[in-house]
């Protein structure tokens, strides 16, 4: 079996996970069951998008899991629906499936590549703000920026979620349940 890019990706998941699962028997035996929890449906979820990705046997059982970009733009539902009434009119079979809106080949596969890896730099700047900054400076900022640069919306939009989200993130860590950073 030849692994694809994305199965060594899951791959690395899994191992992840897992070795979540047993640096998890290291904490203290009352704050172990959130992150040995979350370690083993991460191990489970992620073993599961591998199986059906890229075992044969698993694909057939399971259709749900159809291969899609987590970045590829698709038709609007109004469009989709205005050609599914072309066709049955015109007397052709009904598609369900939206089309994807950029053309196939080598060129949308390196655009979506290029939209991954400026999403992972954004984490990577999270990551990084969160180490020198204050995690309620932190996420407001980030939020802004992020919706601001990569969905272009206004700045009011972008200014009101961030406010939003920061007004939230205050409330609950610092007023309910008194958390310091």
């Amino acid at each position: 079996m030849k692994l694809k890019g994305n199965a060594i990706f899951e791959l690395f998941l899994i191992a992840l996970s897992a070795g979540m699962f047993i640096v998890s028997f290291t904490y203290n035996p009352r704050a172990r069951f959130a992150p040995e929890l979350l370690s083993v449906l991460m191990f489970f979820l992620t073993m599961l998008l591998f199986l059906g990705e890229n075992i044969p046997f698993f694909q057939k059982r399971m259709k749900f899991m159809n291969q899609r970009g987590f970045f590829t733009k698709t038709e609007s539902e109004g469009d989709n629906r205005a050609r599914v009434k072309e066709q049955s009119s015109s007397g052709e079979p009904a598609q369900s499936e939206p089309r994807p809106a950029s053309g196939s080949g080598s060129g949308a596969a390196f655009k979506e590549n290029l939209k991954l890896i400026r999403l992972l730099l954004w984490l990577i700047l999270f990551a990084v703000m969160l180490r020198y900054v204050s995690y309620l400076i932190t996420v407001p900022v980030w939020l802004l920026l992020f919706i601001k640069l990569e969905s272009e919306r206004s700045w009011l939009q972008s200014g009101l979620v961030a406010v939003g989200m920061g007004i939230f993130d205050y409330v609950l860590f610092a007023v309910l349940l008194r958390a310091t950073f």
